[in-house]
């Protein structure tokens, strides 16, 4: 199983990982189907959770 996964945030919901890194969480969308996907991508983290953004 490799070390690094990239994933979209409906291919990740129900996983667990211990480092979570979300790059542009803005750019999942708007309205309630881009909140929706941040909140899955952002409690998938158990361990730790970076958020990158360009601002």
């Amino acid at each position: 199983m490799p070390r690094v996964r990239s994933l979209t945030p409906e291919l990740s919901k129900g996983l667990e990982f211990d480092l979570v890194v979300l790059v542009e969480p803005k750019a999942f969308g708007e309205g309630i189907e881009g909140a929706v996907d941040r909140y899955v991508a952002m409690t998938r983290a158990t361990g730790e959770l970076v958020v990158l953004t360009g601002s």
